[in-house]
């Protein structure tokens, strides 16, 4: 257990000591670029968008749309009404109500008129879709 601990601490030391190595010399290397830049721009143009830039944003924007979909459709099931019959196996009685999918759990559910329905033993659940 404690060489697990003891791996994963000097994993994340080595990580720390690149970045920190990574980062210095890239800001020595920015520092020299945009001396050199700044001469070649002309003063109040920025330049243009690369490729490497376009495609960074399109991957943004694929994720974001993506993951917007998948909220939105995660929602519509999640709030997709559902008949559910309690049936009494001993007396064989039904009882029937409306809920959420996401309000219908293992022995219990909620309404949609804000009831709490928790089964018994000799109770059995049937969802409708």
């Amino acid at each position: 257990m404690i060489t697990k601990i003891l791996f994963t601490m000097a994993i994340i030391g080595a990580v720390a000591l690149y970045i920190k190595h990574a980062s210095s010399r890239d800001n020595e290397t920015r520092v020299r670029q945009q001396s050199t830049d700044s001469a070649r721009i002309a003063p109040g143009r920025r330049a243009g968008a690369t490729p490497a830039r376009i495609a960074a944003f399109a991957v943004i924007a694929i994720m974001l749309a993506g993951t917007g979909l998948w909220v939105v459709l995660e929602w519509r099931e999640a709030h997709e009404i559902l008949g559910v019959r309690v049936i009494n196996s001993s007396t064989g009685a039904a009882a029937e109500y409306e809920a959420y999918r996401s309000d219908i759990g293992v022995r219990s559910f909620r309404t949609l008129d804000g009831r709490r329905v928790n089964l018994a033993e000799v109770e059995r659940l049937e969802v409708m879709e």
